[in-house]
């Protein structure tokens, strides 16, 4: 998992209405945001989508470069290479002070000219999946200055609540969403933000789609081998006891859920990222026996919070990466755990000792419920 995370930024309320950007003016990359997501457009429309690194932000682009030349996913139509065609029908700025967005523009610290908008489309496509549809699509676009230029810093899919909010047009909000739910395998309660707890979740997913760095695949990945490969390159040691590997596997698992109920994205059609972005997934590492049993011992057990909502499991190496990598502090130290379960504690109380949220207590997201986690297990 990313070693440094920061709390997603609960945005205010003042919208700026702004011209929807025109796919067919010419190209501007270094002015405005809505100059930037404009040209994003037209790449799709000109079917370039393969040069759109060229518009991303360093870090963007060096997550995502290798799945844009990668000529199988333009070839099988994955994520943003599933589209068509592109018009945008209407653009919204939305203030950095304000209450209703819930992108990380915390993430962005110390980025000038620092904006984000909530655009509408209407897209035609190959076919449509969990991630792209025929007709009106909704997206956020984030952009900000990165070398010397205005670039995109994240594509992502707001929440149906946000959409509600945001769109003026309640029936095109309303037509969406029983769009976006029929286009699913199963009908899930879509959480208010990225890291914000999910309603119902009593089963494992079959599989966890995810984007190769290296290659720019996008692989569909067994979720229980998913788990037990990253246990492996999270954690990666034979010698610690087992309550230890399995809080952490626990962690693992419970992050993974939850990012398969939420698409952050979109454009490169996966889950997840395979780099510390969200979870290290090197399948080539060699997998040790202690971290798989870890796997197998906890893979029927899910971990909510109060309110009885699966919440994702942050997890990073110690106190030293986050502050909140402490007790009670709402993510789990893997080196913590460590010294914990050698001091006789066991797995589930690792587990409550990070997850429990205290009243007054400075806890890492928000959006968990205040009190003691349930660990449950469902056959």
């Amino acid at each position: 998992m990313k070693k440094i995370f920061v709390t997603g930024l609960v945005i205010c309320s003042l919208l700026i209405h702004v011209p929807a950007a025109s796919a067919d003016t010419e190209n501007i990359a270094d002015s405005t945001g809505l100059e930037v997501i404009r040209e994003y457009f037209e790449l799709v429309n000109n079917k370039e989508q393969e040069l759109i690194p060229g518009i991303l932000s360093s870090a963007y682009a060096e997550d995502t470069a290798a799945f844009y030349s990668n000529g199988e996913n333009k070839e099988n139509q994955v994520g943003i290479f599933n589209i068509d065609t592109a018009v945008v029908d209407d653009a919204v700025a939305i203030s950095n002070d304000s209450s209703c967005a819930s992108v990380n523009l915390n993430a962005y610290e110390g980025t000038s000219g620092l904006s984000l908008y909530f655009v509408k489309a209407n897209l035609k496509v190959t076919s449509s999946d969990e991630y792209f549809m025929d007709g009106i699509n909704y997206f956020y676009f984030v952009t900000g200055i990165d070398n010397g230029q205005t670039r995109i810093l994240e594509f992502s899919v707001p929440t149906y609540e946000e959409i509600k909010q945001l769109e003026s047009n309640q029936s095109d909000a309303v037509e969406y969403i029983q769009e976006k739910e029929m286009n699913k395998e199963d009908i899930l309660i879509t959480p208010y933000s990225y890291d914000a707890p999910v309603s119902d979740v009593t089963s494992n997913p079959s599989t966890i789609s995810v984007l190769r760095k290296s290659s720019g695949k996008v692989d569909k990945v067994n979720f229980k081998t998913y788990c037990k490969v990253v246990t492996s390159c999270e954690v990666g040691y034979s010698t610690w006891k087992s309550d230890a590997l399995k809080a952490s596997a626990m962690a693992i698992k419970n992050y993974g859920i939850q990012r398969t109920h939420k698409q952050k994205h979109p454009g490169e059609g996966c889950d997840v990222y395979d780099t510390q972005a969200d979870q290290v997934y090197n399948p080539d590492k060699t997998r040790l026996t202690e971290c798989d049993t870890a796997v197998d011992d906890i893979y029927n057990y899910f971990m909510y919070d109060s309110d009885t909502k699966l919440f994702p499991g942050f997890h990073v190496a110690n106190v030293k990466v986050s502050k909140y990598a402490s007790k009670n502090g709402g993510i789990l130290s893997q080196e913590g755990s460590r010294d914990l379960a050698k001091n006789g504690s066991t797995w589930k109380d690792i587990l409550h000792n990070y997850y429990d949220k205290v009243s007054g207590t400075s806890y890492y997201n928000s959006e968990v419920a205040t009190g003691k986690i349930q660990i449950t297990e469902h056959k």
